[in-house]
């Protein structure tokens, strides 16, 4: 009995030292900063080896309001197999801007994926990137209308 008093000296102090868990407030902030990308092309078809036209809004994700947070959009063209076949930066200024790129003539007939992302974006699921399904036409392949999107 005389030992749990003397314990309880020495393990009072020590909670007492203990350290609470501090919130970053700046990381706290960050948290609920979330950036969207609305991407529009000119059209949703192409023939391979024309320049594709986009216009880009970075949007506030959780207010949907214009947002201003990165300054260079990521963009990536990826084909059916998840392959990138075209990378490119574009930098905006402000809210928004547009973005151009050829297509490569030796693209393949099908569907391709235009995945655009600012490198804020990458430190989330890549779930949220913005992604626009495009048709590429080879006219030097066989057309399979199987592999064309019918919109």
């Amino acid at each position: 009995m005389k030992l749990s008093p003397i314990f309880l000296v020495f393990l009072l102090p020590a909670a007492a030292l203990s350290q609470d868990p501090v919130i970053d407030k700046v990381r706290l902030d960050k948290s609920w900063l979330s950036e969207e990308l609305y991407v529009k092309t000119d059209r949703d078809i192409y023939i391979a080896g024309e320049r594709v036209w986009m216009k880009i809004w970075k949007l506030n994700g959780i207010t949907h309001s214009p947002s201003d947070i990165s300054k260079v959009i990521y963009i990536d063209l990826i084909d059916s197999r998840g392959n990138p076949v075209r990378q490119l930066s574009a930098e905006i200024d402000g809210t928004g801007g547009s973005a151009d790129f050829m297509l490569p003539d030796s693209l393949r007939t099908g569907n391709y994926i235009i995945r655009s992302y600012t490198s804020w974006m990458k430190n989330f699921p890549d779930c949220l990137f913005s992604c626009k399904m495009i048709s590429v036409i080879n006219p030097f392949e066989k057309l399979d209308l199987n592999n064309i999107c019918r919109i």
